[in-house]
């Protein structure tokens, strides 16, 4: 039954109408990936109007292959312009910018693309495979799972600031406080939000993140009038970067099958599966000394990773109905919008449809990899003029682009402070993708922190999954020890963070236990940090 699905699902993607909106998809999700801002939700939403206008296999075909290559073409900014093109490509940046800096964009793009299909190819081989057996494992993850997987991702942020951990690990308390920012996810009370309505959801995402990272490079090369990339490279540095990817094989490998393994778990999201593949690949290589510099090493995890999560968050979204990041829960509402409503039933009976995704997803990692490899030279051209020209029509870009989400003015000036603020993390070397983590991961967190507490209590000690993410959790923490932290330069953002959250801790006053126990743990553990630090 399964080798007759497998090739019935096979004729049907390469029947001409099947294969037309297949590449239709393919373009739609290079452009989305393309876009800074642009991500994997915005493309299927973007498609979801002409879906009642094609048939279900049709349909299948352009959704799964525009949200497959949206994680291939997002390396563009990221390793060129230092913007991560969607959220999962945030840990490309730490090394790919680096050495498209200096003069090797081609040697990064190379390494992305070739590690992007492997990792594609390995995910959508897991997902036919593990759709028939993952069933068990999917539901032994609970809560107490979940929590300690954010809880891990965050401790790998002290890895990744290898200069620095101490830097990293205060500008992640500080994104998971402003994270708790507007409503609480528990209680919808309002926090820190002095009676305004535009804080009452919290921190538009948007603007904090092409605050603190997209203004402050643009910003730079203005200031600077210098290129975001040497004009010193050549195509033989594609080839160069595929050499890399296939020598370190056995990055991509067990990248790959993390990032399947993680993104199968629901709830965690791709934000943070590029940076658990960032941190093992810099805690198991022999000399990580250049990593966070222009370490190719650096770029061929993450996007392992990145395009292999699609893959394994595509299983308990199919076998549940549970989605398995961001992009699924879009993806959920298409297939509801097809009348396909996923369960165990659903993959039993129209195990087909099933493969004609994983078809589809398999085929669209391979035409959108080849496609970004002959297109790259295009857009390193486009990318190595005058940059700093261009410097102000881009900031009025990022304006126009940040006003228009909402049509909010509020929004320009949180756009404008993040800014500001991103400047002078730069300038302090402290993590600016550590900020953002925190930020992002903040309202699962605090979920997950207050039913592991509700349901499991010190028993969440007893379970063999968490007892394994809290080994590997010491194992980071272990590796954090043994880097450089200079703490005597810090002290121009420290006193300002430190206010921030003694001033937040006083408004938390009158509100309720349960609004306001997440954000006094993290101010707490902020404080005792500082105080192990022989800060205070």
């Amino acid at each position: 039954m399964v080798i007759d699905s497998l090739l019935s699902a096979l004729h049907t993607v390469f029947s001409v109408d099947h294969f037309i909106f297949l590449i239709l998809g393919l373009v739609v999700g290079l452009l989305s990936g393309l876009i800074p801002g642009l991500s994997g939700v915005t493309c299927i939403l973007m498609l979801l109007p002409f879906l009642a206008y094609v048939e279900p296999s049709q349909a299948l075909a352009l959704i799964a292959s525009s949200f497959a290559v949206t994680s291939i073409s997002d390396s563009f900014s990221s390793i060129l312009l230092g913007v991560p093109g969607t959220a999962s490509s945030q840990a490309t940046i730490v090394d790919g910018h680096p050495l498209a800096k200096q003069g090797k964009p081609y040697e990064a793009l190379g390494a992305a693309f070739t590690s992007s299909f492997v990792g594609g190819l390995i995910g959508a081989i897991c997902l036919s495979v593990f759709i028939l057996y993952a069933k068990p494992i999917v539901l032994a993850f609970t809560v107490s799972e979940l929590f300690m997987l954010c809880f891990l991702g965050l401790t790998f942020v002290g890895l990744l600031h290898r200069e620095n951990s101490f830097k990293g690990i205060c500008a992640v308390f500080l994104g998971l406080v402003l994270g708790t920012v507007g409503s609480s996810v528990l209680t919808g009370e309002h926090r820190f939000t002095f009676g305004s309505w535009n804080l009452y959801e919290g921190i538009n995402p948007i603007p904090l993140a092409l605050g603190i990272f997209a203004m402050p490079e643009i910003l730079s090369i203005f200031i600077t009038k210098t290129s975001p990339i040497s004009k010193s490279y050549s195509i033989s540095g594609v080839l160069y970067g595929v050499k890399e990817t296939f020598k370190n094989k056995w990055i991509v490998f067990k990248c790959s099958l993390l990032g399947t393994f993680v993104g199968a778990i629901p709830g965690i999201g791709g934000s943070v599966i590029d940076w658990l593949a960032y941190g093992v690949t810099s805690a198991t290589v022999k000399d990580n000394s250049n990593f966070g510099k222009g370490d190719i090493r650096g770029v061929i995890g993450p996007e392992s990773a990145n395009t292999a999560k699609e893959g394994g968050s595509l299983i308990p979204t199919l076998l549940f109905g549970i989605p398995g990041s961001g992009t699924m829960v879009v993806f959920l509402l298409a297939l509801d919008y097809l009348d396909m409503y996923p369960s165990v039933t659903f993959i039993h009976d129209h195990l087909d449809m099933v493969y004609t995704i994983v078809w589809s997803v398999v085929f669209a990692v391979l035409f959108g990899s080849l496609l970004c490899v002959f297109f790259s030279k295009l857009f390193i051209k486009f990318l190595a003029i005058k940059y700093y020209l261009l410097a102000p029509i881009l900031c009025v870009i990022v304006s126009l682009s940040v006003y228009f989400i909402n049509e909010s003015f509020f929004d320009l000036l949180c756009l404008y402070f993040f800014s500001v603020l991103g400047i002078f993390l730069k300038k302090e070397g402290w993590s600016r993708p550590a900020l953002l983590l925190g930020f992002i991961l903040s309202n699962n967190i605090e979920k997950y922190f207050y039913q592991t507490i509700e349901i499991y209590g010190f028993e969440m000690f007893t379970r063999p999954f968490t007892l394994l993410i809290i080994l590997f959790t010491i194992f980071g923490l272990y590796k954090m020890k043994h880097n450089k932290d200079t703490i005597s330069d810090s002290s121009f953002l420290l006193f300002p963070a430190c206010f921030f959250f003694i001033v937040y801790a006083i408004s938390l006053w009158n509100t309720d236990f349960l609004t306001n126990i997440f954000p006094l743990f993290c101010i707490s553990l902020f404080f005792l940090y500082l105080g192990g630090k022989k800060i205070l």
